[in-house]
């Protein structure tokens, strides 16, 4: 007689051999159904959708999530030192602004709020 755990673990080879056939086999019908199930909606429920364009409820309601988002106004001052290409430098705190705007952006995304 084999231990419980050796016999345990063929019924769980088993089962999965046995799910596998079955997918194996009724794959077919799975497609079948899903293919005329989206044939239905596209004969069907097309026809029926209706797009409203009306202006939203919120009268300033943001356009687009940048303009949902708090973003201050923000002054920044740099004295260049003697020989410094401020080209780079104000391309260096566009880029890090930029970045930090970014991150509150993707904060507020990632916050459990509705959005829209």
């Amino acid at each position: 007689m084999h231990s419980p755990s050796r016999v345990f673990a063929q019924y769980g080879d088993f089962t999965v051999e046995g799910f596998q056939l079955g997918i194996e086999r009724n794959s077919n019908k799975a497609l079948r159904s899903m293919s005329e199930f989206s044939n239905q909606i596209s004969e069907k429920g097309l026809s029926n959708i209706t797009v409203d364009n009306r202006t939203p409820i919120l009268p300033n309601a943001p356009s687009n999530l940048a303009e949902s988002v708090n973003q201050p106004q923000i002054f920044i001052t740099i004295n260049a030192a003697p020989n410094m290409n401020e080209q780079e430098l104000a391309n260096k705190v566009g880029k890090e602004v930029s970045r930090y705007f970014r991150g509150q952006q993707n904060n507020y995304r990632n916050s459990y709020r509705d959005i829209d």
